[in-house]
């Protein structure tokens, strides 16, 4: 959503809220939940986590869910628009054969954070990427930046 006039769904979820008779309705939750950045209590809950889902859809567009995971903390968030991954896939799993086909492309993401002990839970749709100090980028190796869309 890049300005307040714009909605935060895209046409085909539009088509189908309307189709339901609840078009009004989603638009104003849409605008209160969506955002183009993370609040800072979310940023802080992705932080001390030990895993995190990640949604993406390999080179052939076959969907896959993986889960990435490492000590808490392995998450961070630089900025508001921005969350580091400091860990990759197992071998074998399609996320890392994707990230590294990927190379020069940002790889379109679904995270999902999931706190056991109080069952809280946050999304984020993202698109990968991973710069180096000297602004290259190494897909292969890591997952980060995220970038909230």
């Amino acid at each position: 959503m890049n300005t307040a006039q714009q909605s935060p769904f895209h046409e085909g979820e539009q088509l189908l809220q309307t189709r339901f008779g609840v078009r009004e309705k989603m638009e104003r939750f849409g605008r209160q939940v969506i955002r183009e950045y993370m609040p800072d209590q979310h940023r802080d809950f992705y932080g001390q986590l030990p895993f995190i889902f990640v949604g993406h859809a390999d080179k052939e567009g076959w969907p896959w869910a993986s889960i990435v995971f490492n000590e808490a903390g392995f998450i961070s968030s630089p900025s508001a628009k921005e969350l580091t991954i400091n860990a990759l896939p197992v071998a074998g799993d399609p996320l890392r054969e994707s990230l590294a086909f990927a190379k020069d492309e940002n790889l379109r993401l679904g995270l999902l954070g999931v706190e056991l002990t109080s069952r809280r839970r946050n999304r984020l749709a993202a698109w990968s990427g991973c710069q180096r100090s000297d602004g290259q980028y190494e897909t292969d190796k890591c997952l980060r930046p995220v970038h909230p869309q």
